[in-house]
């Protein structure tokens, strides 16, 4: 009998814990919106330009200490470009998608310029991702980290004096990194004026 009880109360209390996460998943995204908003107003007009705003907010994870905002502001900027085919500038704007570059080299031959690392295995390897192949679909990957690290680094910059930031899998991504990599592996001055812009 003893047993069945402790049982119930294991079952009670698993239940009573994702019951209170799932609540405070919910009541967390006011507050990292708002944080967003403070600390990094290029990610916040993001949100801003998003039309469908759940899935901006889908992104968001209360567990964390950015709650995961940097991949809300990088998944979401591939949703404005989709859908407004322009890639949306960090400062405002947009530049409409020139799809001239989809008959560019494809971005696979550059791979080998790059140290191994999870955006050469994820982006530029053969086979990984459409980025491999059509040099757009790089600049959207491009365009999209560009604005990911910037409200990385402008929300952890701000959330550093309160002992909450967190290094990302994302914030090591150099996107001038990429830019020279890109210009170095002779795509031609088009190519590097593409870049610089994204």
């Amino acid at each position: 009998m003893r047993r069945l009880r402790s049982i119930s109360c294991a079952l009670a209390c698993t239940a009573l814990a994702a019951f209170g996460s799932a609540a405070a998943a919910g009541d967390c995204r006011p507050a990292a919106l708002e944080k967003l908003r403070a600390a990094a107003p290029a990610g916040f007009a993001i949100y801003q330009q998003i039309k469908d705003k759940k899935f901006f907010l889908n992104w968001i994870s209360c567990d964390e200490a950015d709650f995961g905002l940097p991949t809300a502001v990088h998944e979401s900027v591939h949703y404005i470009t989709a859908e407004t085919d322009a890639f949306p500038l960090i400062h405002g704007g947009q530049l409409k998608r020139p799809h001239e570059v989809s008959a560019f080299f494809a971005p696979s031959l550059i791979a080998g310029k790059f140290k191994a690392n999870d955006f050469v295995s994820t982006y530029l390897r053969p086979g990984s991702a459409s980025s491999s192949t059509d040099f757009l679909y790089l600049l959207d990957e491009l365009n999209a980290y560009t604005h990911d690290l910037n409200a990385a680094v402008n929300f952890k910059s701000r959330v550093a004096d309160e002992g909450e930031a967190q290094v990302d899998h994302r914030d090591g991504l150099s996107a001038d990194g990429v830019r020279r990599a890109l210009c170095r592996a002779g795509g031609g001055e088009r190519t590097c004026d593409l870049a610089r812009l994204a």
